[in-house]
C-alpha cells in the first residue's frame, strides 16, 4: 500500500486553544494514518508577512509530495479566495492574501486552482474557522489522492505579498525593505537577499539606528553591538552576540528598513 503524503500545518493559532487539535482531528477522521507535521503555530496573530517567510524558508526540507496547509487568515469568512498551488512536487493550501508570494517566486513553474468545490469541505462551515471546515478536509482529501483540478477553477493570479530584494555586489545603491521575522533569539531577519555575501561598505538602517559591521558567524562578533550576518535562509539578519537585537533596536516585524552601500 502506497503511503499517504505528509500534511504540514502552519498557523497563528498557538497551542493553548483547541484549534490546531481540531484541524488534526478532521484530517485524521477523513484520512486515517496520514502523517501530520507542525511547521509552526507561533506566527504572530494575523501576520501574513511572517507566515510567508516561515513557509518559504523551510518548505524545501520537507518530504516530496508534502501538502502545506497555511492558515493565517485575517479575511476568514469574507470573499477572499482559498488557493491550492502545485509546484516543485509540493502542494500549498492558503488564503489568497499574499501569504504564498515568496513560495511562488521561488518556483520555476506552478499551477493554481481556486478551492471552491464544497464536496471536499465539511458539511457545516463556520464563517470564523475555515481552517477546520475547509483547509483541513481539503488537505485530507488531497492526501487520499484527490487531484487539485477537482477542487475548482484554474487561475493565474493571486493577491501580491512581500517579496525578496536581491542585493547587488557592485556599485552604490540604496534598497528599501522590511523586517519579515524576528526569531526567538531576537535576531532581526530582513527581506534582503545577499546572493554575493556581505560587503564591508553596507549599512542597514532600522529607525534611527544604523548597523555597519558584518560577520560570517555569530561567534566572530563582540558582545552587545548589533551586527549583520547572512542567516541560514540566505537573508541578511541583524544579531547581537549573546543578546537580543530586536530589543536593542526596538525592531518589529513589518517595519520598514533601508540598506545602503557606499
Amino acid at each position: 500500500m502506497r503511503s499517504r503524503p505528509t500534511i504540514a500545518l502552519l498557523t497563528d493559532f498557538g497551542l493553548s486553544d483547541p484549534y490546531v487539535g481540531s484541524m488534526k482531528g478532521v484530517i485524521s477522521a477523513i484520512a486515517p494514518g496520514t502523517p501530520i507535521l507542525d511547521l509552526s503555530h507561533e506566527v504572530l496573530p494575523q501576520n501574513i508577512t511572517q507566515a510567508g517567510y516561515l513557509l518559504w524558508s523551510c518548505y524545501k526540507y520537507f518530504p516530496a509530495g508534502t501538502i502545506f496547509v497555511c492558515v493565517v487568515d485575517p479575511g476568514v469568512g469574507s470573499g477572499r479566495r482559498v488557493l491550492c498551488v502545485d509546484g516543485a512536487g509540493y502542494r500549498f493550501l492558503g488564503p489568497d492574501n499574499g501569504l504564498l508570494q515568496l513560495v511562488l517566486d521561488s518556483l520555476d513553474g506552478y499551477s493554481i486552482v481556486i478551492v471552491e468545490n464544497r464536496r471536499y469541505f465539511r458539511n457545516e462551515i463556520s464563517p470564523t474557522f475555515h481552517g477546520r471546515d475547509i483547509f483541513a478536509p481539503v488537505a485530507a482529501h488531497l492526501s487520499r489522492g484527490v487531484r487539485s483540478a477537482s477542487l475548482g477553477r484554474r487561475t493565474t493570479s493571486s493577491v501580491p505579498g512581500e517579496r525578496l530584494v536581491r542585493i547587488s555586489t557592485q556599485g552604490k545603491k540604496r534598497y528599501q525593505g522590511i523586517i519579515i521575522h524576528i526569531d526567538r533569539f531576537g535576531n532581526v531577519i530582513s527581506n534582503f537577499q545577499a546572493g554575493g555575501g556581505l560587503r564591508s561598505n553596507l549599512s542597514l538602517h532600522v529607525g534611527a539606528r544604523a548597523v555597519h559591521r558584518s560577520f560570517h558567524t555569530y561567534s566572530e562578533a563582540g558582545e552587545k553591538t548589533p551586527f549583520m550576518v547572512v542567516g541560514s535562509s540566505g537573508l541578511i539578519e541583524i544579531a547581537v552576540k549573546n543578546g537580543n537585537a530586536a530589543r536593542s533596536l526596538h525592531a518589529r516585524i513589518g517595519q520598514s528598513i533601508t540598506l545602503k552601500s557606499s
